[in-house]
């Protein structure tokens, strides 16, 4: 496959995540699953209001983000509900999440590529997630869980880029990668899982190296 198809497939691929994230998005004129927590937590923070939260608050500062960009764009404005403490319309806050949503198929291309340089391969992961229904329902409504998923994503695959860099911008792909993990922990704790993994393949690398060390070298005949 020619750079040029991979490119169009690839763009393909995030319409139509586009298309299956932000269509109807509004339907439900209510508050669903975590929204309850997480939508609200985010308009907490735009409006100071105090509040108990268990988790990091990068996710519903973006949450928070987009219920304030969402506020100021002339339409998406009903219907409207007060489930989040303010009069708030379901797309103001859960765009931001589709959005970032529509993103994480363009992410495991690009990871699975880096992982095997075949670009129908990469293709065909992307768009298994782009369908994927679990990562379909967390795009569709105000939740955590896509950002810890996304950042992951990200973190892993500076980390990967990394490996074939040379002098700065290797330290430039490391530095993407940290803030990504980062973000991810940010999001919730269990995104430490993340960063476990790259070091868990940074250790085992190290023990097969080790071991290969020791093995024995053929004598040669």
């Amino acid at each position: 496959m020619t750079k040029k198809w991979f490119r169009i497939c690839t763009t393909a691929i995030f319409i139509l995540s586009l298309i299956l994230r932000f269509w109807g998005l509004g339907r439900f004129n209510t508050l669903v699953f975590d929204e309850v927590y997480f939508a609200q937590f985010g308009n907490n923070y735009l409006t100071n209001t105090p509040f108990f939260n268990a988790h990091p608050p990068l996710s519903q500062y973006i949450i928070g983000l987009g219920i304030w960009i969402g506020n100021h764009i002339p339409f998406w404005q009903n219907p409207v509900n007060g489930a989040t403490g303010s009069l708030l319309s379901p797309w103001s806050y859960r765009w931001a999440n589709a959005f970032t949503g529509s993103l994480i198929p363009l992410i495991v291309i690009f990871l699975t590529y880096q992982l095997s340089y075949r670009r129908g391969f990469a293709l065909l992961a992307g768009l298994f997630t782009s369908l994927d229904g679990l990562f379909l329902v967390e795009s569709r409504y105000a939740l955590s869980n896509i950002y810890i998923v996304i950042f992951g994503l990200i973190g892993h695959w500076f980390l990967l880029l990394a490996l074939e860099k040379q002098n700065k911008q290797r330290w430039f792909a490391l530095f993407i990668a940290g803030i990504s993990f980062g973000a991810s922990i940010g999001t919730k704790w269990n995104g430490l899982w993340f960063l476990a993994g790259a070091y868990g393949m940074w250790i085992a690398a190290w023990i097969i190296r080790w071991l290969q060390s020791l093995a024995p070298s053929p004598r040669s005949h």
